[in-house]
């Protein structure tokens, strides 16, 4: 806690993952894990996937690089690189042919550690090998041997991967231990002071000093409760860039909602700035979800490409609702609202994108404006 009741994200948090090396902060990452021997069919098998990879990021407007274990040569031992992609990577598709000694042990450690839709499961279609059912209750994919000609493998294998990463394209790894004030990202029920909570299926992870979080899915919950407590006259400040969107950078937006009345909905107060740079203030006009937007206009100079971190801050009292998003600030009188809430949680929603937070401050205030 600082001063006058202010909690400051991340300055309580100790920060303990370490990011994969990317080409670009635009890249996912495929990491391949095989047999290495026969050596052909190995390549063959890298060959398909990282097709498959292509496919899938020209389906999804992304860029997608298929990594394989006996190319890293990042850290002191390839164990230690091959157990971080295992936890890190965008997802991993394990080749299971031959019950391969060391890919069973990977296959196990990413089964413990990721979701199910974010392990894709291959093998020979001659392989004679007996598959024990409580280790591959999953389904898999089965090729030739001609695998870069089998179309319908690379369709399957297509379609599993637009499965893992659209919903929700990375997996959690530890959120590290929390120092002052706890540091939670998991639902929970009642009022917990002093928490950041989101939903389990949207990612969110702590990383290089900030907080990595978004789905690139549009209508997938993808949101941050900042507290479980209701708040009349609250300001809210977030500092963050925009780290990858999907698609139009129209549908991509960081919001934030104040006096909102639901966990998962926008039943609030919303100030919104969309990755083309257009401010949004979405307003309710009654009680039952009736809203309209109101243009603010575009950030002078923004472009969502370079990556540069841009403070966007609302709040509201019993005057009125203001907020400023990098240069551009406004305010409306409540008295002018066609309807306002008296009171609601504080929620940072996100869309189509992946943000990177490096700051989040709540503030609560009195009815004038003025810290408490």
């Amino acid at each position: 806690m600082t001063a006058a009741g202010t909690t400051v994200w991340p300055n309580d948090v100790v920060l303990d993952q370490q990011e994969l090396e990317r080409a670009s902060p635009h890249r996912l990452v495929c990491f391949l894990l095989s047999p290495f021997e026969p050596r052909d069919v190995y390549d063959q098998v890298h060959a398909a996937v990282n097709n498959a990879c292509s496919l899938c990021a020209a389906s999804a407007g992304i860029e997608i690089e298929c990594r394989r274990a006996d190319t890293l040569h990042e850290s002191k031992t390839i164990h230690d690189d091959i157990w971080r992609y295992i936890a890190s990577a965008d997802l991993l598709v394990v080749d299971v042919t031959g019950l391969n000694p060391n890919v069973m042990i990977e296959y196990g450690v990413a089964a413990a550690l990721r979701r199910p839709q974010q392990v894709i499961l291959i093998r020979s279609d001659d392989d004679q090998s007996h598959l024990p059912f409580n280790a591959f209750a999953q389904r898999y994919l089965t090729y030739h041997r001609s695998i870069l000609g089998d179309q319908a493998f690379i369709q399957g294998l297509l379609q599993s991967m637009i499965q893992a990463i659209t919903p929700a394209p990375f997996s959690p790894p530890s959120m590290g231990a929390a120092t002052g004030t706890e540091f939670n990202l998991d639902l929970r029920q009642g009022d917990r002071p002093d928490l950041i909570l989101s939903p389990s299926i949207t990612h969110r992870r702590v990383v290089d000093n900030g907080l990595e979080f978004g789905s690139f899915y549009v209508f997938r919950n993808s949101w941050l409760l900042l507290t479980g407590a209701d708040y009349s006259n609250v300001r809210a400040r977030i500092r963050f860039r925009f780290q990858s969107i999907l698609g139009n950078p129209e549908h991509a937006f960081l919001g934030v909602s104040l006096r909102n009345q639901h966990f998962h909905a926008n039943w609030g107060h919303m100030v919104l700035l969309r990755a083309s740079g257009r401010v949004i203030c979405t307003q309710p006009e009654d009680d039952r979800g009736k809203y309209h937007d109101i243009d603010v206009g575009p950030v002078p100079g923004f472009d969502y490409g370079k990556q540069e971190l841009i403070d966007l801050t609302a709040e509201i009292n019993n005057n009125h609702l203001a907020f400023s998003v990098g240069s551009v600030t406004h305010k409306i009188l409540l008295s002018d609202m066609p309807y306002v809430y008296s009171a609601g949680k504080v929620r940072v929603s996100i869309a189509a994108c992946r943000v990177r937070i490096q700051e989040i401050e709540l503030t609560p205030l009195s009815s004038g404006g003025d810290r408490n």
